[in-house]
């Protein structure tokens, strides 16, 4: 079996706090049910005799090897909370350990390095009462649209805007002023994605590869988020993954005013 396909399957795993056991039968035997995946390739993969994977599959037994519920992991190309199902990860915790798997190369190369730079602005030395962020280059493309860029840049976040907006993750900086008089290319654009955009808050989300500052309105669509632009057009997002965030506040980019 692919790398490609055991990914896809991971995402469809169950997981049972309660009842563990019954959830770990449930995945093993989503992935016997396959037909490209074999016993034998199983066995190849984990290390693990037929009889072994065998009593796994048809035994009745109510507690396993270690060693077993390892190499059954490695085989499915997954961690041993996902394979068993015992809930010891949270929800989002699996979701970003599954895109993160399912995502390129590059990508995994992006968010390493993110995460490198978050966490060297954490223990840089600046007042316990100030927050650093990293603030996003956004560029134009021919067509005038707003795209992301890898580019980006630390900013300190003043103390009462650290203090009051504990929950602003990143930034971003616009290339252009299209979207003035309320955001402009001098300022920072702050964000936070520690929950949904709220009736008439702006956010910023990504759409067909471009990104747009909307609003959220209210609308009957229970099962959607309905966001309108400052040209009007109207988007219907039912997956909050399309959100990079809500707008927070602006902050002066002082190094501009200083040139």
């Amino acid at each position: 079996m692919t790398r490609e396909k055991l990914i896809n399957l991971s995402k469809h795993l169950t997981s049972d706090r309660d009842d563990y056991l019954s959830a770990f039968h449930k995945n093993m035997n989503l992935y016997v049910s396959q037909p490209d995946f074999t016993i034998r390739e199983i066995s190849e993969r984990s290390g693990l005799s037929f009889s072994t994977i065998n009593t796994v599959l048809y035994g009745n037994n109510r507690d396993y090897k270690l060693s077993t519920i390892v190499g059954l992991s490695k085989a499915m190309n997954v961690s041993i909370d996902e394979l068993v199902g015992c809930s010891t990860l949270n929800e989002e915790e699996r979701y970003l350990i599954q895109e993160y798997r399912s995502s390129s190369r590059q990508d995994q190369l992006l968010i390493h390095w993110f995460i490198h730079m978050q966490k060297q602005l954490r223990t840089c030395d600046v007042p316990t009462r100030q927050q650093t962020v990293l603030i996003m280059q956004m560029c134009q493309d021919e067509t005038g649209g707003l795209r992301i860029t890898d580019q980006y840049l630390p900013c300190q976040l003043s103390d009462s805007e650290s203090i009051q907006h504990s929950n602003i993750f990143m930034g971003i900086q616009l290339p252009c002023c299209d979207y003035m008089p309320d955001y402009s290319p001098y300022d920072y654009i702050m964000l936070a994605n520690d929950r949904l955009p709220k009736i008439n808050e702006d956010c910023i989300i990504l759409s067909a590869g471009k990104c747009y500052i909307v609003k959220r309105i209210p609308s009957d669509k229970s099962d959607t988020l309905t966001c309108i632009d400052k040209q009007g057009k109207i988007y219907y997002y039912p997956a909050p993954e399309d959100i990079m965030g809500y707008i927070v506040c602006t902050q002066i980019n002082e190094e501009f005013y200083q040139r």
